[in-house]
């Protein structure tokens, strides 16, 4: 479904009731409602972001169920990557309770990504010479 200019008659409108933070992810709570996979919904942030923030990833509340906020890359979207009295559109997947923010308005974070290290081994592979 193409947007229309008009976001108060969108049914696809959801506006948080809630932001918070509980323990290690920022959590936006909306109000409860069906959600089917691939639907449409922009998200209203209506709250301040908490201070303390930071860099926990977002989670988006939806009754009993919690739904990972996820950036195009399929990475999560980080509490500095988002801001309050902003619209983000996202796509639900309902396979793994989450959603995708579609839309080009997530700011950059500073979350620094851990790096792999793999460890040497003394013997070398079978039919490889050093």
């Amino acid at each position: 479904m193409s947007c229309i200019n008009n976001c108060q008659v969108c049914s696809n409108l959801v506006a948080s009731t809630g932001v918070a933070v509980s323990g290690s992810t920022l959590q936006i709570t909306i109000p409860t409602m069906s959600i089917n996979d691939n639907q449409k919904i922009c998200l209203l942030v209506a709250q301040a972001i908490p201070s303390g923030a930071g860099v926990l990833p977002v989670q988006i509340i939806n009754g009993s169920n919690t739904i990972t906020l996820l950036n195009k890359c399929c990475k999560p979207v980080y509490a500095d990557q988002i801001r309050s009295r902003r619209i983000y559109v996202l796509c639900a997947n309902t396979a793994t309770p989450s959603a995708t923010v579609k839309s080009n308005n997530l700011c950059c974070t500073s979350f620094v990504a851990p790096q792999l290290t793999g460890t040497a081994t003394a013997t070398a592979q079978r039919g490889i010479r050093p």
